[in-house]
């Protein structure tokens, strides 16, 4: 309805009426013409097939229709994506000597991601490093390739052999193809076509953690 001033004017709040708007809004849009609703009759056969407000809601006076003057909240930003875990974050190598612990420091203060390259070099140097000074405190065999080293010690700490904490390096022992292989650090080291990256790098530190604690916790 209009008032004396040609405002139109209503007895439902604004909030009320949206659903009535947006589909005469739609249908204006898309497929109804003013020559549709030119007659009264017309009018009224497609007013009585719009959503009709609750007239629970309808007020005794009519008044201008108002929009809400708060300000719409602003939408919570996109948590950020949550940031790896530093490799070998948590082990302590302070029993299997001096330089064996620098490296472990200059590890942690890479980015793997970044020099993956340099990331390999350092395993690799903390895992042979580990196990040979964890054989020379024990008094164990020294002889013999890596590979043979890391069995040894492995099974001085593990003398079950069933601990699932040291799964990965058994596995790494008896699979020459897995990426927790002996071969695979040697890989890294000496194959110029073997190229390490950071998600590689986390794999391999998370699974030589445990044996690498033992090693330390038992020297």
């Amino acid at each position: 309805m209009t008032d004396a001033n040609e405002s139109l004017t209503f007895q439902f709040a604004a909030k009320d009426l949206e659903a009535f708007i947006e589909h005469v809004l739609g249908d204006f849009a898309a497929d109804v013409g003013v020559s549709e609703i030119r007659k009264e009759t017309d009018r009224e056969k497609y007013l009585a097939s719009t959503p009709e407000p609750d007239p629970k809601k309808r007020k005794e006076k009519a008044t201008q229709l108002s929009v809400s003057s708060q300000p719409k909240p602003k939408p919570k930003p996109k948590p950020k994506p949550k940031k790896p875990a530093k490799p070998l974050a948590d082990l302590d190598l302070s029993n299997l000597g001096e330089r064996t612990s620098n490296i472990l420091h200059e590890f942690r203060g890479i980015n793997v991601d970044r020099y993956p390259n340099a990331a390999a070099l350092l395993t690799r140097a903390i895992l042979e490093l580990s196990v040979d000074q964890f054989i020379a405190k024990k008094g164990l065999a020294d002889n013999g390739k890596l590979k043979a080293r890391i069995q040894r010690t492995l099974n001085a700490v593990d003398s079950t052999r069933k601990d699932p904490k040291f799964q990965g390096v058994r596995q790494g022992l008896s699979d020459g193809t897995s990426m927790l292989a002996v071969a695979t650090l040697h890989g890294y080291v000496h194959n110029a076509h073997f190229h390490p990256d950071g998600s590689g790098i986390r794999s391999i530190a998370a699974n030589l953690a445990p044996f690498l604690q033992a090693l330390n916790d038992n020297a």
